[in-house]
């Protein structure tokens, strides 16, 4: 699990467009529960109810794509305006073991599942966003 968790302190963030430096918002994403690689299928289904359950919170939200740095691994997220607490439990319902926290522009990866781990501040979260106009994945 230590490889997985090195891995997620890579990851580049896919968007149409970017959003303000001044929001506090998580990146989650309901594919591959545990790190577990699982079918495209059931990914997209699982992704489908993460955002409904995202809808039902009555707060802005916007497609993301959590990326390797090589664009060789993507997984649908959602950035999330809400606060971290929130943001950490619906991540555990999926069974994520983290999510992204930004705050004012600060990136941060915080464990949901694997709790042995520390919170980890990656730097600016600008510096690791690809906008394309268009999600290429969608």
């Amino acid at each position: 699990m230590e490889d997985v968790w090195e891995l997620y302190k890579h990851t580049k963030f896919v968007m149409a467009q970017p959003l303000s430096a001044s929001l506090s918002f998580a990146v989650i994403t309901a594919h591959n529960p545990r790190g577990e690689v699982m079918s495209e299928a059931y990914n997209r289904f699982l992704d489908q109810c993460l955002q409904q359950d995202i809808a039902s919170l009555n707060t802005p939200y916007r497609s993301v794509w959590g990326s390797a740095p090589d664009f060789s691994h993507n997984e649908r997220s959602w950035a999330v305006l809400a606060d971290k607490n929130t943001a950490v439990e619906l991540a555990k319902q999926y069974q994520q073991n983290a999510i992204y926290w930004i705050n004012q522009n600060q990136l941060y990866l915080t464990p949901c599942m694997m709790s042995q781990q520390n919170e980890v501040h990656l730097g600016e979260f600008d510096r690791r966003v690809v906008v394309t106009g268009v999600l290429p994945w969608e």
